[in-house]
């Protein structure tokens, strides 16, 4: 059985988004000290740290990556237009994360695009194919 490239794409999406999920839950659930809690924490981060706006990034990132997983697992990515669409955000998303979060991440927000490469690649031949 061979899996399609959309296939791999929205399933490598999940991944960076894991591991920002796994940051946050060591940040809110075992870096708190007793007399601190997770929302405590939270609101600090968001709005009172010096660096909020990285913190608030680290929270938009995985959503995108959700979302790119998403995008993949749908419709939208066997279309010539959804298919450049979700190529360009993640493409986007992936200099975003070598700008701003660890190598680790970034690569794991770099390879999903290259299965996102070869899913436009598949779905321009096929409409090339159909006449479409």
């Amino acid at each position: 059985m061979k899996v399609q490239p959309q296939t791999k794409a929205a399933l490598l999406y999940l991944l960076p988004a894991a591991a920002i999920l796994a940051i946050w839950y060591v940040l809110l659930f075992k870096g708190n000290t007793q007399q601190s809690s997770a929302t405590g924490t939270l609101g600090y981060l968001l709005t009172e740290d010096p660096n909020s706006i990285w913190f608030t990034w680290l929270l938009v990132l995985p959503a995108g990556f959700l979302a790119l997983s998403a995008g993949y697992s749908m419709s939208l990515a066997r279309s010539r237009r959804g298919s450049k669409a979700l190529l360009a955000i993640g493409i986007s998303l992936a200099v975003a994360a070598w700008l701003t979060v660890s190598t680790e991440i970034a690569v794991f927000a770099s390879l999903p695009v290259l299965y996102g490469l070869a899913a436009a690649k598949q779905v321009n031949r096929s409409h090339a194919e159909n006449g479409a």
